[in-house]
């Protein structure tokens, strides 16, 4: 490929030759991708989508700090084989020396390292990294940098968006001019997300793209063939990425006709068996191509929930397509048995219920409103999409306040809970002297008396003990005297008569057996002894 075939038209954005020789030349000009997911584009997931159309994968985001010091994290997590290039391994990191340590334990087994800086989730705010770095521009840029110095391959990035386009777009240029050589961008802000997420603004990605001499890959709002192509044209980037979309269908990229859910999950656990992962990742994967035909039979939900192995999986399956059977002979009959509420469900579905398609989350009232605005032409897209993300940072501000309240009502509870830990104090010290007086009462030693020693050596001797003794020299007289200690439970006289006594039991029964081997009639009451 040449470095024209892919580099943006905008005069105001010359391509940087290596990184265009690197999209076009060692990736392939790739047009459509899957997203790094954690748990669910590992290796057998990669292979299948690779099958139906995708052009380059990323592994799922692996923690940097984690994958330097466990090896068997690396082992585990790090699976890949021949087919299943070109590569890009992702990280999360906060720190520029342990990315890069990361990076290079991984560099012979990829194409290029992506920093996660789009996470969005709560786990990321709490260990510090993913989209909740994107206010530490010198922290990101010194990370991106030492990569792109040391690292044997290039250092990509994915990146969400800010509400507002310019700083958006100055974000972009000062990851490019760190040394990043692919921006991946969502068109979602970090409050994007559950029940906020929305719609993802494609002029924020038009914007970076015009403003970026490197390869764009446009993030969001793709669920379907026909999104990943116009996303293309009005973004002009020169790849499109999908995630949970594909989770649901993992044909997108390929064509714009569906399959049977059960028949691309069959492919898929093939693949698994081959490509052992681990059970969850698998059983999560099938909810998902599953998840219309769960809700509208239980018993497959159960199924695959009760699930122990891919032949459960499989099992659940063979389920779905038993149950479809008289939908597809005669879909009409089929559904006028069903209940309402199902029949309600199934009509609300843009497909049959058994194809793979996407899943639509609830979401806010506000993004419901601005999407079908968008839809029936009140409102442009893009300005839908701003309102979408206005009131997302409505929602955002509206968490932080809930969590300024919970932590001033901590504080303020503070001193009852010092006050509850003072009592429960008290409470033990009186127990301790409590013990301590009835120790006293029983003949022991108290806590200003002297310990009694023991007899042999000069350490404190056991109160319990039946010779006065500490407990290694009862050991030592009572293996020694044949007696017993009932304190320090040395029973050396007790098991001696057991075992005497077994091996007279013993002697007689031997004893015995002879005498009636000798008796006239020995074998008929040999044959009466064993019969009883």
């Amino acid at each position: 490929s040449s470095d024209s075939e892919n580099t943006p038209s905008d005069a105001s954005a010359l391509p940087s030759s290596a990184a265009w020789q690197f999209y076009n030349d060692t990736l392939g000009a790739p047009r459509f991708i899957l997203a790094p997911m954690v748990d669910q584009s590992e290796l057998a997931w990669r292979l299948l989508a690779r099958r139906h159309g995708a052009q380059l994968c990323y592994t799922p985001m692996f923690h940097a700090s984690v994958f330097v010091r466990d090896k068997n994290y690396r082992q585990l997590s790090l699976q890949t084989c021949p087919e299943d290039r070109p590569l890009i391994v992702q990280f999360c990191a906060n720190d520029a020396d342990t990315l890069c340590q990361a990076a290079k334990l991984a560099q012979h087994a990829c194409d290029a390292i992506d920093l996660n800086l789009g996470c969005p989730q709560s786990i990321a705010r709490r260990g510090h990294y993913g989209a909740f770095l994107q206010d530490e521009w010198d922290l990101i840029c010194g990370m991106i940098s030492k990569c792109a110095a040391e690292l044997s391959v290039p250092i990509t990035t994915k990146i969400r968006v800010f509400e507002s386009v310019e700083k958006s777009v100055n974000y972009a240029q000062r990851l490019v001019a760190a040394g990043a050589s692919i921006l991946t961008v969502h068109g979602r802000t970090r409050e994007q997300k559950g029940c906020q997420t929305g719609l993802a603004s494609w002029s924020h990605i038009q914007a970076i793209r015009q403003a970026v001499n490197v390869p764009v890959v446009a993030n969001g709002n793709i669920e379907y063939l026909a999104d990943a192509l116009a996303c293309l044209a009005n973004t002009g980037c020169c790849g499109v990425m999908s995630a949970e979309g594909h989770l649901h269908n993992p044909g997108l990229f390929e064509s714009a006709e569906h399959q049977p859910a059960w028949v691309i999950g069959r492919e898929y656990l093939q693949l698994a068996r081959d490509y052992p992962c681990p059970l969850s990742y698998a059983r999560g994967h099938v909810f998902k191509l599953l998840h219309h035909l769960c809700t509208i039979f239980p018993k497959i939900r159960d199924e695959v929930a009760a699930a122990s192995s891919l032949d459960d999986l499989q099992a659940a399956m063979d389920l779905a397509e038993s149950l479809c059977e008289p939908h597809l002979a005669n879909a009409k009959a089929a559904a006028e048995a069903m209940e309402p509420d199902v029949r309600a469900y199934i009509d609300r579905l843009p497909l049959r219920f058994w194809l793979c398609q996407p899943y639509r989350r609830h979401i806010s009232p506000m993004a419901v409103a601005a999407a079908s605005a968008s839809v029936q032409g009140d409102v442009a897209p893009d300005a839908a999409a701003a309102a979408v993300i206005a009131s997302s940072a409505e929602a955002a501000e509206a968490r932080e306040q809930r969590d300024r309240r919970k932590a001033r009502s901590l504080a303020e509870s503070g001193k009852l809970a010092e006050q509850r830990r003072q009592r429960r104090l008290a409470k033990e010290q009186r127990k301790q002297r409590a013990r301590e007086l009835r120790k006293l009462a029983n003949g022991g030693c108290g806590p200003n008396l002297p310990a009694p020693e023991c007899s042999e050596c000069r350490n404190p001797s056991s109160l319990k003990c039946s010779f006065a003794l500490c407990k290694r020299c009862c050991r030592n007289k009572t293996a020694a005297e044949i007696l017993d200690c009932v304190g320090h439970e040395f029973m050396r006289r007790t098991q001696k008569c057991r075992k005497q006594l077994a091996q007279e039991k013993k002697l007689q029964q031997q004893q015995q057996q002879v005498e009636l081997e000798a008796a006239p009639g020995a074998s008929q009451q040999t044959e009466n002894l064993s019969s009883t």
